[in-house]
């Protein structure tokens, strides 16, 4: 007869060993689903798999367990992603979304955790750190700015040979995508595109509409 307590693995993550009363996992397919009219068929579409999940609860145990409780506690509270050990399972890449902890008076030298983790997934990176996002992002600032003066002059009486205010605006924030699309150092092969809509988006904005 198999030896189950010899068959788990000792569970840790981040390195650092914990105990497991239970644990839950799951996971699954995002199928779609395409009710086909008056008919009593449908249409299901794989739309690829779901975020696997982990759900335990965990403990730590001793005459040590405040200091492990706490060695613990810095792994889950870790940022980034880290391998997880589960005794059914091999290493997989995760995060902790959730954990709580739990002690009782009665049972010194046991704390508890309930804890979810999630796979990690692809990375991300965040927008700031995109070479010359800060600079498009300006870009797309300056572009709202100008389509906003233009609508604004277009949607305004003027008297002829009279310049409104808001044409300026259209001049003056051209002049702006014109400064930072520089700075964003775009492609040259791009330049001309940018060159010719800044300049077509300001000419219709100085013209009058009857």
């Amino acid at each position: 007869m198999r030896d189950w307590l010899k068959a788990f693995r000792p569970a840790t993550f981040r390195g650092v060993p914990f105990f497991v009363d239970y644990e839950d996992a799951e996971g699954g397919r995002r199928v779609a689903v395409s009710p086909i009219a008056y008919s009593d068929l449908h249409v299901t579409e794989d739309m690829g798999g779901d975020v696997r999940r982990f759900s335990l609860s965990a403990y730590v145990a001793g005459d040590l367990a405040d200091a492990a409780a706490r060695a613990f506690t810095a792994a889950l509270n870790a940022p980034g992603a880290a391998t997880l050990v589960l005794p059914m399972g091999g290493p997989v890449l995760v995060r902790v979304p959730r954990w709580s902890l739990s002690r009782e008076r009665g049972r010194a030298g046991y704390v508890g955790f309930d804890i979810e983790f999630i796979a990690a997934g692809l990375p991300s990176l965040p927008f700031a750190a995109v070479p010359g996002a800060l600079a498009i992002a300006s870009l797309i600032a300056a572009g709202i700015d100008m389509i906003a003066a233009a609508t604004g002059f277009r949607m305004r009486d003027v008297a002829p040979g009279q310049a409104a205010p808001s044409a300026l605006a259209v001049t003056s924030a051209a002049s702006r995508i014109t400064a930072v699309a520089d700075a964003a150092e775009l492609a040259e092969d791009k330049r001309p595109a940018i060159a010719d809509a800044i300049a077509t988006v300001t000419r219709l904005a100085a013209e009058p509409v009857a």
